[in-house]
C-alpha cells in the first residue's frame, strides 16, 4: 500500500495545462509484518509542438528514489497526427445498422482467402493421409 504524503506538480497553462514536472513523496509498505520506508518520486515531461497547437509528448523521464536505492526510468515517444478515414466513422464500424438510403461500406474478402487456404490444407491433408494408407497395405503373396 503507499500513501503520498506530499508533493507538486507544475502544469503549462499555455499549452492546455499539460504536466512539466512533479515531484512526490510517499509511504510505502511491503507487506505485512515488514516496516513501511518512504521514498520520493519525481518527473518531467518533454512536448514538442504540432500544427494545431496541441502539444504531444516526446519524453518521460521519471526518477524513484528509496532509501537505499535510486532508479531512473526513461520514456521515449514517436508520435505523429494522421487524418482517420472516412471509413472509420460509419456506424457499422460500431455494429449498428447504416440509415436507410446510404449504401453499406465495401465488405472486406480477407475471411474468404483464410477459406481457401483452409480448404487447401484440409485437401492436401486428406491427399497425404490417403497416400500413407495406400503405402502400409501389405502386397498380395505370391503362390
Amino acid at each position: 500500500m503507499i500513501v503520498l504524503k506530499s508533493g507538486w506538480i507544475l502544469l503549462d497553462p499555455d499549452h492546455y495545462w499539460v504536466i512539466r514536472e512533479f515531484e512526490v513523496k510517499f509511504r510505502r509498505w511491503r507487506g505485512e509484518g515488514n516496516p513501511p520506508y518512504e521514498g520520493t518520486a519525481t518527473g518531467a515531461y518533454e512536448y514538442r509542438m504540432t500544427r494545431n497547437p496541441f502539444p504531444v509528448i516526446t519524453r518521460l523521464t521519471r526518477v524513484l528514489n528509496y532509501p537505499k536505492l535510486s532508479v531512473t526510468y526513461e520514456s521515449r515517444f514517436d508520435l505523429g497526427e494522421t487524418e482517420p478515414p472516412e471509413s472509420e466513422f460509419t456506424l457499422s464500424k460500431f455494429g449498428f445498422l447504416e440509415p436507410v438510403g446510404v449504401p453499406p461500406p465495401p465488405r472486406s474478402w480477407t475471411y474468404l482467402w483464410f477459406a481457401l487456404v483452409a480448404f487447401a490444407a484440409l485437401a492436401l491433408a486428406i491427399f497425404f493421409r490417403y497416400r500413407s494408407r495406400r503405402g502400409r497395405t501389405p502386397a498380395p503373396s505370391q503362390q
